[in-house]
């Protein structure tokens, strides 16, 4: 019964994708298409117009990318096909980096990090793989924040590991949702009853990588307070094996 239970959640997430996914690729494939034929047709002769429909194209053209992109990194993932080189690497060289990128665009939204740049140790992963980890969740949590809000990055170091928070304060998620967030193709219901915005891939993926490495990490969340994911990563140099 189990095992049957499990096939049909598989089967009818599978077809979920399939729908959200083929919603996700016609809203830019159209929108490409539309822009182009007026752009030949109509507005060609118009500098300022044709710039406009120009950037919608580029953008649209980079939404389509990063789609098609997370589809083929769950499927990597998810088959085996991603061998992970684990190595030391700095959690302040990487968040810095990643702060400069993510306050660069976002209507004025701020990246705070606490107790990174205090922290001495290099911690032990795949720096690629952690890198794309913080990227979808540092993501995700300035998609669900206002303006005026930030988003903090804490690392808290124990005896042998850094637990390593990515806080917001936006809408939060409901209790009943909160043990789904992390599966396959989800989708959660935001606080107005809309379904979230993508494909449901970008948590999947944490998830694959995460596993992959054999760390500890969760989610805590209220409604109307905000949400919190975490995850643990080993200090450097510490002995273990994979």
């Amino acid at each position: 019964n189990e095992m049957g239970n499990a096939l049909m959640r598989n089967d009818v997430l599978q077809k979920e994708l399939i729908a959200n996914v083929s919603h996700e690729l016609r809203t830019p494939l159209t929108l490409i298409r539309g822009y182009a034929e007026t752009l030949r047709d109509v507005t060609g002769e118009n500098p300022e117009k044709r710039e406009k429909q120009l950037g919608v194209i580029i953008e649209e053209s980079e939404r389509l990318g990063n789609i098609v992109e997370d589809i083929l990194n769950l499927s990597r993932l998810q088959t085996g096909a991603v061998t992970l080189a684990f190595e030391n690497f700095s959690l302040k060289e990487m968040l810095t980096s990643i702060k400069d990128h993510f306050e660069l665009g976002e209507n004025g939204k701020h990246l705070d990090l606490v107790g990174v740049l205090e922290l001495e140790e290099n911690l032990l992963g795949d720096k690629d793989s952690i890198l794309q980890v913080f990227y979808n969740l540092i993501g995700n949590a300035f998609r669900h924040s206002r303006a005026d809000q930030s988003v903090v990055v804490a690392a808290i170091p124990n005896e042998k590991m850094v637990r390593i928070e990515i806080r917001d304060c936006g809408e939060g998620i409901a209790e009943e949702e909160i043990e789904h967030v992390f599966e396959r193709y989800y989708k959660g219901k935001r606080t107005d009853g809309k379904k979230g915005d993508g494909t449901g891939l970008g948590l999947a993926i944490v998830k694959s990588i995460l596993d992959m490495h054999q760390v500890p990490y969760g989610v805590e969340s209220k409604l109307g307070e905000g949400t919190v994911f975490w995850f643990e990563l080993q200090k450097g140099n510490s002995h273990t094996s994979f």
